[in-house]
């Protein structure tokens, strides 16, 4: 049990690490859309959820992103946390 846990923490110490950095736009959409089994599909209700989150896509814009872009820079990935928060998996981290 105690190897699952170590295994489960490193998993989320990467995460986090990915982004803080550059993160590939599939890495990203898999954190905030886990329950898609196909990526085509959490892609596409990632850019709807942006386009329908008032303020964000301008603001995005701003940033540098780009939506064909397939790597998003810490400056995007910080918008994209600062209106829907903390992939669940990184806000697990956080707190424990």
């Amino acid at each position: 049990m105690e190897a699952n846990t170590k295994e489960v923490g490193r998993e989320h110490a990467i995460i986090l690490h990915k982004l803080q950095g550059c993160i590939h736009v599939n890495d990203l959409v898999r954190l905030y859309f886990p329950y898609y089994q196909n990526v085509k599909y959490a892609k596409e209700a990632f850019f709807k959820l942006i386009e329908d989150t008032p303020g964000m896509l301008a603001e995005l814009q701003q940033n540098g992103y780009v939506a064909k872009n397939t790597m998003y820079t810490p400056k995007v990935t910080t918008v994209i946390t600062r209106y829907w928060g903390m992939p669940d998996a990184v806000a697990m981290l956080q707190t424990s």
